[in-house]
């Protein structure tokens, strides 16, 4: 559920496109490291091998077998992927419900600061890959939103 409060944003931008552009942009990052594995290995090796290991095991796995350096699953950036996960998640396969409104939660809404920090986080984890394989091009990461006009 998102909650459209005062963010004007939202009024350009309607909650159910807000949820459609996290969810889309939260399968980036799935996406995108099933990319890296493909350029680097081959489709058939993703596929055979790593295609059914879980989003998060695959950040980790995936790195360690091309550059044999593995990301650090304590880093931020794999717990901001952790978060964003259960965020894609929660928005996926969210379930309607009935709930007083006083036991409503901030939670229980999405909100601006979700949508950049998912942003932030497809970022982080870019970066961190980089550090590990200097090949990565994160460039296309560092325009300031422009891409995202209902950021500032």
């Amino acid at each position: 559920m998102i909650c459209s409060g005062v963010y004007p944003f939202l009024a350009i931008y309607p909650p159910f496109f807000m949820r459609l552009y996290l969810v889309s942009f939260s399968g980036g990052r799935s996406s995108y490291i099933n990319h890296y594995a493909i350029s680097r290995l081959s489709k058939n090796y993703l596929k055979t091998y790593l295609d059914k290991l879980d989003l998060f095991s695959k950040w980790i796995i995936i790195p360690r077998i091309i550059t044999g350096i593995q990301l650090d699953a304590g880093s931020r950036a794999l717990q901001e992927l952790s978060w964003l996960i259960t965020l894609r998640n929660k928005l996926v396969h969210s379930k309607s419900r009935k709930i007083k409104i006083k036991d409503l939660k901030e939670t229980d809404f999405l909100w601006e600061h979700d949508a950049k920090r998912a942003i932030e986080t497809v970022k982080k984890l870019l970066k961190k890959l980089k550090e590990t394989d200097d090949t990565v091009d994160i460039d296309w990461t560092t325009h300031k939103y422009e891409r995202y006009p209902f950021f500032d």
